[in-house]
């Protein structure tokens, strides 16, 4: 009898350690695209020139936190285009002509990924906004 596993977030490795440095887990990323290398290649320099220097809300180095997702969607499974989009979806957000850099140099596909990333944090914030401050 088939059995489905469920993955949940106990399973996955959601904060890396001081150890992983950002060449350990390029080298990791890189490794885990074995169809479009290329792809993560291309999706890796392009993130590093755009988030040199750059902080997020909770003070984290967004290319740290980019490296995070796209290493934690690589233990998934995902494929290149899903990695690229965790890489990039920052960048996406910044500007329109950065969103349209990022679909001339990708996909569509890696396009709309971030397009979706950007959307989904969007409702996030909506709801967190409209929940009724509990007392």
């Amino acid at each position: 009898m088939y059995r489905q596993q469920m993955v949940t977030r106990s399973h996955l490795q959601l904060v890396h350690t001081d150890s992983d440095t950002h060449a350990s887990v390029r080298a990791r990323l890189l490794a885990s695209a074995v169809r479009q290398p290329e792809v993560i290649e291309r999706a890796l320099a392009l993130a590093e020139q755009a988030y040199k220097a750059h902080t997020g809300p909770a003070g984290e180095p967004v290319m740290e936190h980019a490296l995070a997702v796209a290493q934690t969607l690589s233990d998934l499974k995902l494929d290149a285009d899903a990695l690229a989009a965790a890489l990039l979806f920052a960048a996406y957000e910044a500007s329109p002509d950065s969103a349209r850099a990022i679909r001339e140099k990708f996909s569509a596909g890696v396009a709309d990924l971030c397009d979706g990333v950007v959307r989904m944090a969007q409702i996030g914030a909506l709801s967190q906004r409209e929940q009724p401050s509990q007392k």
